[in-house]
């Protein structure tokens, strides 16, 4: 089987990288190329867009929430990794302020937790409250630096 994927960033190589660790001794041959306009170090993933969090969707989609899941368990393993500081993989923590309570889904993450009144000491938007906020500690991978199949 012959697959293209578009796309260099993060969710390029990391989709070909799941293709291919998934289907590989199922598909035989399985080619996967991948095709962008720029490679690393000339993607926006080798910078700031490179950080990974929760993903804040809540449709009842159990197949997204799995996904997101394994994400994250697959970055901590390889921060985990004596290679994490090759790769440019470390945690930075940080806060996303919502003005609404945030879904189930999000709090799949053990790194996730509610803040609510007395914790929060930031100012509501203008004329607003905030209604719930999580501290979310962040993965950052900076730069893949493995093979792209």
């Amino acid at each position: 089987m012959r697959v293209a994927v578009i796309g260099a960033g993060v969710i390029g190589l990391s989709t070909a990288q799941s293709l291919y660790e998934q289907h590989q001794s199922a598909l035989r041959p399985l080619s996967i190329h991948v095709y962008a306009d720029c490679f690393s170090p000339l993607t926006t993933s080798d910078g700031a867009a490179g950080f990974w969090q929760p993903y804040l969707y809540d449709k009842g989609n159990v197949q997204e929430t799995k996904w997101n899941k394994e994400t994250f368990d697959y970055l901590l393993s390889a921060l985990r990794s004596p290679e994490s500081t090759a790769m440019g993989i470390f945690l930075q923590s940080g806060y996303n302020l919502c003005t609404e309570r945030l879904p189930r889904v999000i709090r799949v993450h053990r790194h996730t937790a509610a803040a609510r009144g007395s914790a929060v000491s930031l100012r509501p938007p203008r004329g607003g409250s905030h209604r719930g906020q999580d501290l979310i500690i962040v993965l950052t991978l900076d730069l893949f630096a493995g093979p792209v199949v």
